[in-house]
């Protein structure tokens, strides 16, 4: 019962107060309250626009609902699922593992879907500082993600 303490433990022996717990909501609430802003832009007059295209163009509207459905709330929620759940070492690792293959997904569907987009439009993609190191931060965060997954798997006990 953790009511009447000021600390809790989680599966490291290291101290979690409630400061930090507090943070951990307001950063999960932030996140999807980022979702609802992306979902209301991709629904929005500039989605309208490009019907004029067939329909095929809305594909594109999907890229930011992806985007921060991988880099802000799965990614958000593997941190703090690795940091201050109480699922025990393994548990913990395995919430951990869960929330980045989720972003992992969600992250190669929302790159995906400008490359399908672009290619619709017959644009260039990779004309803009925003799609270099859009990509740029995707490579990093494949990588990441497979050297974590060999890590994992060789200090697996």
């Amino acid at each position: 019962n953790y009511k009447n303490m000021d600390k809790a433990h989680n599966w490291i022996g290291k101290e979690v107060t409630r400061f930090q717990a507090w943070c951990l909501k307001l950063g999960h609430g932030l996140s999807l309250v980022c979702l609802v802003f992306a979902m209301v832009w991709g629904s929005g007059k500039e989605v309208a626009k490009d019907k004029m295209l067939g329909g095929l163009h809305l594909v594109f509207s999907y890229h930011p609902i992806c985007m921060v459905l991988g880099f802000i709330v799965c990614m958000g929620g593997g941190i703090g699922a690795f940091r201050t759940a109480r699922l025990g070492r393994v548990g913990n690792k395995r919430m951990h593992v869960i929330w980045h293959t989720t972003a992992f997904i969600f992250v190669s569907i929302g790159l995906r879907t400008v490359w399908i987009s672009h290619n619709i439009v017959k644009a260039p993609n990779l004309y803009t500082i925003h799609g270099i190191l859009g990509l740029l931060l995707c490579i990093l965060f494949y990588a990441q993600y497979v050297i974590g997954a060999i890590t994992f798997l060789l200090h697996t006990k």
